[in-house]
């Protein structure tokens, strides 16, 4: 995984227009807030940094974590809304969180081998967190053409894991799917490259084959969990 997303690093930001979206959406119900302490999991080249001005989020401490180390190349290292910006190119799943007042992670815990043990942590150090994670029925339409199997969990499984692991927090959970169009084949094929959710894996070869010349190239959907969860 972490050699999948450096590979593509230089390139994610140009397709990462749904990511957008979701931090905007994931944001949105902490705009004009004040944090001493904010933990971004999975922050690559830095999308929910950039987006904290426009809401009118102060932090203290912005702490930046990613495996990849090509990604964070890519990520300010300051911000008219914090006052001090660290980042640092580690393995979240391997990493003990220290205390913070918000822990925000849009798009990446996903890809958590055990989620609820992540979600375990940040319950245990963090007294607010901002969730979105991607479920299985992002891109089903290609999965459905190739007859292939998402490699992330379900809705069901993901609502389960997070409501057990934020017992003591006050839950605020919903789901949404977003979806891009595309004009042509190529600007298809780059999203599926380079947007980040086909996990880097490899496709047989009739089927890459199948990928590329016979694949309705559209539209693509994605949906997220999307998880408020404040310390009660």
């Amino acid at each position: 995984m972490r050699h999948s997303f450096s590979k593509r690093a230089k390139t994610y930001a140009e397709f990462s227009s749904v990511q957008k979206r979701i931090v905007e959406r994931l944001l949105a119900p902490l705009a004009c807030g004040c944090y001493g302490r904010v933990l971004d999991l999975g922050c690559g080249s830095g999308t929910v940094l950039k987006a904290l001005p426009a809401l009118g989020v102060e932090v203290d401490t912005f702490v930046g974590l990613d495996i990849s180390a090509q990604m964070l190349s890519l990520h300010p290292t300051a911000s008219p809304s914090a006052k001090s910006v660290r980042l640092e190119c580690v393995d979240f799943e391997n990493t003990e969180f220290v205390p913070s007042d918000l822990a925000i992670s849009a798009s990446s815990l996903q890809w958590a081998q055990n989620l609820a043990q992540v979600c375990g942590h940040l319950a245990q150090s963090c007294k607010r967190v901002a969730l979105a994670i991607h479920t299985s029925a992002s891109l089903h339409e290609l999965h459905t053409f190739l007859n292939t199997h998402s490699p992330l969990r379900e809705a069901k499984e993901v609502c389960g894991i997070l409501e057990q692991s934020f017992k003591g927090f006050k839950q605020t959970m919903w789901v949404e799917t977003f979806k891009q169009e595309f004009n042509d084949r190529e600007s298809f094929l780059q999203q599926l490259k380079r947007g980040g959710l086909l996990g880097g894996g490899a496709l047989p070869f009739g089927k890459a084959k199948s990928l590329k010349f016979n694949v309705p190239y559209h539209s693509l959907s994605y949906e997220a969990i999307f998880f408020i969860g404040e310390l009660a």
